[in-house]
């Protein structure tokens, strides 16, 4: 690259502008595209920069493709890369992008220079590529391309009538775990934060299925031997009491048999009042009495324990703080508590569904 530099750099004056040139710039294809290049798939593309006469870097900027669908096609994920200077006065700097669509056009990167007395800016351009990528897919695909993907510690509970949740930790080697997607789950997402370790990605995912799903089966494609992979786990429901979906339609007993007794009482207070018919005093204040509990037993049906959340918040399927999170409510929302647990209160979502909220998330 260097005796290619030295052989332009005489051109400049003849075709150049007042002053010499003092930056060039070269993009290096990346050399994945000989072996072809995947949707969903992060690249390496290397650009090699040569400044002169003690000329610094000023700017840089990517200048998307004026083609926006091509444009959308890539996206750059490390646009702050610092540039790496080598021999001499050369620098280098290797950008990941991420491939999103069949095609696609990497945006042109210019960078401009400053000469070393401040006296005028010089610039360079490497124009964008366009390149082709290829579309992958199949019934059981998880829109996974790494060179490795794997699924462990998998745990199933009920979710609702019909359904079952499954969470299970999610490891994916030089790849896009953010990607990853199971097509026959109802719902599903990332519990948490995304860890990042070298080429490593992880993270703990959820996914509500059918009950009727036997098996959790996905695929991904393996960018080492180039072809799909599949992974395959059974789904045993856990029984679990502790479980927000264990108890379904939670019932209080000692509420039910305590109201029972009571409404027993107001038909023996009854029977005596008529009894007493002719003690007109008596009479009035067993009918007192048993007026006033069926009050209270109306009103313990009808005021039943509701908050109001003071913030937009998840519900968590158990009462732990690194729970899977079955979805959000937003702030100003009203829950109705059925019980609690340590930091936690027991809520009725509705549709035969509990769930588990932080109690200083409401009022």
């Amino acid at each position: 690259m260097r005796v290619l530099f030295v052989f332009i750099l005489p051109l400049s004056f003849f075709f150049g502008s007042d002053h010499p040139k003092i930056i060039y710039l070269k993009l290096i294809p990346p050399k994945i595209q000989e072996r072809g290049i995947y949707v969903g798939e992060k690249i390496e593309v290397k650009y090699e920069l040569l400044l002169f006469d003690n000329a610094s870097l000023l700017e840089v900027e990517f200048i998307p493709n004026e083609n926006e669908k091509l444009a959308n096609g890539i996206e750059l994920l490390n646009p702050q890369s610092p540039w790496q200077k080598g021999d001499n006065d050369t620098y280098e700097n290797t950008f990941i992008f991420k491939i999103k669509s069949p095609q696609f056009i990497l945006p042109s990167l210019k960078i401009l220079a400053l000469s070393s007395d401040g006296s005028y800016t010089d610039e360079a351009i490497a124009d964008g590529v366009g390149l082709e990528a290829i579309e992958l897919g199949g019934e059981f695909y998880s829109g996974i391309v790494a060179n490795k993907l794997s699924i462990g510690n998998l745990k199933a509970k009920k979710y609702d009538e019909w359904n079952n949740i499954v969470i299970f930790d999610l490891s994916v080697e030089d790849g896009n775990i953010e990607d990853f997607n199971i097509p026959q789950a109802l719902k599903q997402g990332f519990n948490g934060d995304i860890a990042t370790q070298g080429s490593k990605q992880s993270g703990m995912y959820y996914a509500v299925m059918a009950n009727n799903l036997s098996k959790l089966k996905t695929t991904y494609f393996n960018l080492q031997n180039l072809r799909y992979e599949e992974l395959s786990f059974p789904i045993v429901v856990k029984v679990d009491r502790v479980s927000t979906q264990s108890d379904l339609v939670p019932k209080n007993t000692f509420l039910i048999f305590s109201n029972i007794v009571l409404g027993l009482v107001v038909v023996l207070l009854i029977l005596l009042a008529f009894y007493f018919k002719k003690n007109r005093f008596t009479f009035y204040v067993l009918l007192l009495f048993a007026f006033g509990i069926v009050m209270y037993i109306l009103l313990e049906f009808e005021n039943k324990k509701t908050l109001t959340l003071i913030q937009d918040s998840p519900i968590a399927i158990l009462p732990t703080f690194n729970s899977t999170i079955m979805e959000n409510l937003a702030q100003g929302s009203r829950v109705e508590v059925i019980g609690e647990h340590g930091e936690f209160y027991k809520i009725n979502l509705g549709d035969m569904r509990i769930g588990w909220i932080k109690k200083d998330a409401c009022r």
